[in-house]
């Protein structure tokens, strides 16, 4: 994430106002995802590598969702999510 840009700036600030409880979650699923700009977690990876339980996790993430920073879906024992990938 480029803090010099403009944008990048704004949406940080969007996520402090709003649901700054979910600012972990949104840096570590920014930092995560693909070429594409998904990410996929499993709820052992959420709990293991993240030591956050998946309920927690799940309401930061639509909190984000709320704010339209992502989409999400819950998809077998996971969550999927899809950012934007303008760097």
């Amino acid at each position: 994430m480029n803090l010099n840009s403009l944008e990048h700036q704004k949406m940080l600030e969007q996520i402090s106002k709003h649901c700054p409880q979910a600012m972990w979650t949104f840096m570590h699923l920014y930092n995560r995802r693909d070429e594409e700009g998904c990410v996929y977690m499993s709820r052992k990876q959420i709990e293991t590598h993240l030591s956050e339980n998946y309920a927690g996790f799940k309401k930061n993430v639509m909190a984000l969702a709320r704010e339209n920073l992502l989409m999400w879906a819950e998809i077998d024992d996971g969550i999927s999510i899809m950012m934007d990938r303008d760097d």
